[in-house]
């Protein structure tokens, strides 16, 4: 008897189940027939595909292809995020980054007395090689100099301060994977971006597989940052290194593999504090132009530092 309820239950369940299913009413239209067909080619046989496209004033749906299926987004955030920012803050929108100064300016002389202040509008374009020519990074960097040397700045008798506070100083999500975090492609957002905020680390490699490398420099220049190096040189062509280290942290490793007999071979890193390199990289552009500053350059993080103790 047991048998026979037991029976007699799953056929009711999957009777049901089928009827559920046949009820679902999928929409006909071209952007659903290339879903359900895109997933045929054989080259994405092994691949996971998820779509769901609903009209926000109709509520009409659209699309919808394994859209109640978990997968990780990945880089397809990126179309919600730039979709956000132009409805937020428009098409048009600019960046501004202001240079400003503390105390006063004495025209005879040329001197500032007070600090110069970069503060920071959350401009990723600034020395970005996605958006200037290579070999003119710091363009914007020498433009800003000489506009201050322009006006009859010729000496500052504070320090410069980058203050890259607009977007806080939590870039970095608390779940991120310790082994991205380091490596360019886990660069945080600053309310001060440089450079991409991507740091090169130059390698030279030895001429055997196996063979230890040499760690000769950083682009740009990081002071005080501790970078251990255990990376081992390689028969792959492929840069198999990656960086471990914290943002606001100068105590960093890089473990792996890169190709052997490379004199100069870059592994791309991200910076720890774009804020502080954005300070020091307009000090030494201020200094190259001829105007002097007395101090060494900042960031308002550390100065609120200084203020909570």
């Amino acid at each position: 008897m047991k048998g026979y309820l037991f029976l007699f239950s799953a056929c009711l369940l999957f009777q049901s189940f089928a009827s559920a299913q046949t009820t679902v009413t999928k929409p006909v239209n071209g952007i659903q027939t290339y879903a359900e067909t895109m997933m045929t080619d054989t080259q994405l046989k092994h691949a996971i595909f998820g779509l769901y496209v609903k009209d926000m004033t109709t509520g009409e749906v659209i699309a919808d292809y394994n859209s109640e299926m978990s997968m990780p987004p990945a880089s397809t955030m990126k179309l919600i995020t730039t979709a956000t920012a132009f409805q937020m803050l428009g098409r048009g929108y600019h960046f501004k980054t202001k240079i400003m100064h503390s105390g006063s300016f004495d025209s005879l002389t040329g001197t500032i007395n007070g600090d110069i202040y970069i503060i920071g509008g959350g401009d990723p374009t600034l020395g970005s090689k996605y958006f200037n020519k290579d070999g003119t990074q710091r363009d914007f960097l020498i433009n800003w100099a000489d506009t201050l040397y322009k006006m009859g700045i010729r000496e500052i008798t504070g320090k410069v301060i980058a203050d890259a506070s607009i977007y806080r100083y939590e870039g970095v999500p608390s779940g991120w994977v310790w082994g991205d975090m380091g490596n360019y492609y886990g660069a945080g957002p600053s309310g001060l971006t440089i450079f991409d905020n991507l740091l090169e680390l130059h390698f030279k490699t030895g001429v055997a597989a196996g063979d230890s490398t040499e760690l000769h420099c950083t682009v740009p220049y990081v002071p005080g940052i501790s970078i251990k190096n255990f990376v081992r040189s390689a028969d792959s062509k492929d840069d198999d290194a990656y960086v471990f280290g914290a943002p606001y942290s100068y105590d960093w490793f890089v473990r792996g593999t890169i190709p052997k007999g490379q004199e100069d071979f870059v592994v791309k890193a991200s910076i720890p504090d774009p804020e502080f390199i954005a300070a020091l990289e307009f000090d030494y552009a201020l200094e190259q132009r001829g105007i002097n500053v007395k101090y060494a350059p900042t960031t308002f993080r550390e100065l609120d530092k200084i203020f909570l103790l």
